[in-house]
């Protein structure tokens, strides 16, 4: 998506748009000792080499910026990748550490392309950016940056025009539930799953474990059966036993592959992890439905895709091995593989402060899955 500044004046002379990437997620840094994890909310300059050091701070945050491109002054599109911008920002964060992380992963982010007004004028060794909004990167321009400028400046004009899907059920006609930053929605009428794929939505496979009685809501996960060198992960059993040597599984443990499971929704970053933990060593029944109970069910809409779970399969496993040294340093090197993922349907009860699942006694924060949702 793209937004832009909310310039309440008029029009002056030389407007120039200036991008920014703007992402949030869970942010990682896995190391052989420990896992450090922090809300990233982060902002980078889009264009490379104009204003390449700055950043909008906590602006995004507390300023409604207008979805689209401003009708006025001239704009310039991001010729950074995301991907960059991440690791740009990395950089920023580890720029007090000694050395950089094994591991460092961005986990379930939501990227967006933010412009921010800037007026083009003469000062008095050239040219040089007055920004358009409080305490904004002024400054003379420099050479490479002037050039840099200049290429934007000449690129073709570009039509920006957002795409829209319709939240209604393709089997039934039912409207879906709209949740912010949602991959998957379930139809309250017929129980079916959909996700977006292109431009339209697809039947999303999943399996609900359904529970009798009120009082439940259902929580998304993602199910990953993996497989590593170096990593003892042939079998369940042979999981759990490398996690939590003392535990004893059962007999058909050793005849079940080995899965890990992560949340499809956010959460604070060690709360992620130790969710996705407590639920990959829980012992969970096999089966279930492939359509929702009757209506009436609350489910927790899936905000986390499939490529993202994959992502935080490290960080989880390293959450895994705790504070064993070789465990964790045979998970930094390890090399995953995802034999199959599915989505799964858990079902929690209400109690208290928490909701917590019916057949293992997995809590979550009642609290933490609503701020979650803004994440």
């Amino acid at each position: 998506m793209v937004y832009h500044w909310p310039l309440a004046d008029p029009s002056p002379p030389g407007l120039v748009w200036i991008p920014y990437w703007r992402f949030r997620g869970l942010w990682y840094r896995v190391g052989e000792r420990a896992t450090e994890g922090v809300l990233l909310d982060s902002t980078v300059s889009a264009r490379r080499g104009v204003r390449a050091e700055s950043h909008l701070g906590i602006r995004p945050q507390v300023v409604p910026f207008r979805m689209g491109p401003p009708a006025a002054g001239r704009v310039l599109w991001p010729d950074l990748s995301l991907g960059d911008a991440v690791a740009v920002s990395e950089a920023r964060l580890e720029g007090g550490s000694a050395e950089p992380a094994p591991v460092r992963r961005l986990v379930g982010e939501v990227a967006a392309v933010l412009l921010v007004p800037f007026a083009l004028e003469r000062m008095d060794r050239g040219w040089g950016l007055s920004s358009l909004f409080p305490e904004g990167p002024d400054g003379p321009l420099g050479r490479a940056e002037a050039l840099s400028l200049r290429k934007g400046l000449d690129e073709a004009f570009r039509e920006w025009r957002p795409t829209f899907l319709a939240l209604r059920c393709p089997e039934c006609g039912n409207d879906l539930p709209a949740a912010a930053h949602a991959v998957g929605f379930w139809c309250g009428r017929c129980g079916r799953g959909w996700w977006p794929r292109g431009p339209r939505l697809m039947p999303l496979p999943f399996t609900v474990r359904p529970a009798r009685g009120r009082d439940v809501r259902y929580l998304p996960f993602w199910e990953l059966e993996v497989s590593a060198r170096g990593l003892p992960l042939q079998s369940r059993a042979a999981l759990v036993r490398w996690a939590v040597p003392y535990w004893r599984s059962p007999a058909a443990d050793a005849r079940r592959p080995s899965v890990v499971r992560i949340p499809a929704f956010k959460a604070h970053p060690r709360l992620f992890l130790r969710i996705g933990r407590n639920l990959t060593l829980a012992d969970l029944p096999a089966g279930g439905l492939d359509r929702l109970p009757p209506a009436g069910t609350e489910v927790e809409p899936a905000r986390l895709p499939l490529g993202e779970a994959a992502q935080s399969l490290k960080p989880v496993l390293a959450e895994l091995a705790g504070a064993q040294h070789r465990k964790r340093a045979a998970v930094l090197t390890a090399r995953l593989r995802v034999r199959r993922a599915a989505l799964v349907l858990l079902p929690f009860r209400r109690r208290g402060a928490e909701w917590v699942e019916a057949a293992t006694g997995v809590a979550v924060p009642a609290a933490a899955l609503n701020r979650g949702r803004g994440i």
